[in-house]
């Protein structure tokens, strides 16, 4: 029984990893031009940051995942510091 009772926590805890809930209103704030700064100040620390070429350019990804909804991410590009590409956000993804 103590066994099915961890598992189920983990399995629980595991589902809820990430970077917090994505609030789309606010990622949709994010604009071609920003620095790291003002994008942490309006979605938060990245869930992780991917290198994309050897001309400086990279990628913050924030990561939702929940029970409910599954997987949500949403990410910006970057290079030498300020925002250069930003994903279109559907207005059904709402909050």
């Amino acid at each position: 029984m103590k066994k099915l009772v961890v598992i189920i926590a983990v399995l629980f805890l595991s589902a809820c990893a990430g970077s917090g809930s994505i609030k789309w209103n606010e990622a949709r704030k994010i604009k071609v031009g920003m620095t790291e700064k003002e994008v942490k100040e309006v979605m938060g620390s990245p869930y992780q940051a991917q290198v994309l070429g050897n001309d400086g350019t990279y990628r913050w990804v924030w990561v939702d995942v929940n029970l409910m909804m599954g997987t949500q991410k949403m990410s910006a590009e970057f290079k030498n510091g300020v925002v250069v590409s930003v994903p279109f956000i559907p207005e059904s993804f709402d909050n």
